[in-house]
């Protein structure tokens, strides 16, 4: 039986035949297969008429690429999925998880512009955009309850060098430990013209500066998974 209010002699290729109903509404899907002439033939849509073969698209129709089109299925599906909290959240921001709002005033605030966003609108620190100086602006910035300047660190991060660190492999380079503006790096000549770089964790704040300088981009900077923000 064919589905009601299709034309039923259409030449146009329909995305589903005309005799069966749509299994599903997944309505901008519909919307970009449409626009892009990957279905001529809506069921239940009034509000686009049916196109036979070699109809014109609409003047203001958007042709959408797939990779956008996909990028914000993508978006949505980490918005309400259970993610691993395994990015690093701005400093202090120990109560983010459970309070924050996702307004997004903290990243305008940051004068040194690393922060982002997540699929959740969340805050998240992009340290190959610069350092953290813990000024402070963005909880100073956030109006919910967010950050916790009492607690005895802003975070707790994780910093390991690759293999392909140009001092580990022969070729002088001393970018890490010359920005690091607490000395925390050293960089300590081995045998055969080799040396080996060392982070000393107590002194390390995580403030992220070695990790834009390095041109090797050997620097990972993670949090650690038992101090997780949330």
């Amino acid at each position: 039986m064919a589905h009601p209010g299709v034309k039923q002699n259409c030449d146009a290729f329909c995305f589903w035949p005309c005799s069966w109903p749509p299994p599903f509404r997944l309505q901008s899907l519909v919307d970009w297969a449409f626009q892009s002439g990957f279905i001529r033939c809506l069921p239940d849509r009034p509000d686009l008429r049916c196109r036979g073969k070699g109809a014109d698209m609409p003047a203001n129709a958007k042709q959408t690429s797939r990779r956008d089109f996909f990028a914000r299925f993508r978006a949505v599906s980490t918005t309400h999925s259970d993610q691993t909290d395994d990015v690093i959240r701005p400093p202090w921001a120990w109560h983010l998880d459970a309070r924050c709002t996702g307004c997004g005033d903290c990243a305008p605030a940051c004068p040194e512009g690393i922060i982002a966003f997540d699929g959740r609108n969340h805050p998240v620190i992009d340290f190959t955009k610069g350092e953290c100086t813990f000024c402070g602006a963005c909880s100073h910035a956030c109006a919910e309850d967010v950050f916790d300047a009492t607690a005895d660190t802003p975070w707790n991060l994780d910093i390991t060098v690759a293999k392909t660190c140009f001092a580990e492999n022969g070729i002088y380079c001393r970018s890490c430990g010359d920005v690091c503006p607490e000395s925390a790096i050293r960089i300590a000549p081995q045998l055969g013209g080799r040396a080996r770089v060392i982070v000393n964790e107590d002194a390390c704040t995580g403030c992220g500066a070695c990790l834009s300088a390095c041109p090797a981009d050997a620097i990972s900077i993670t949090p650690q998974k038992e101090h997780a923000h949330g």
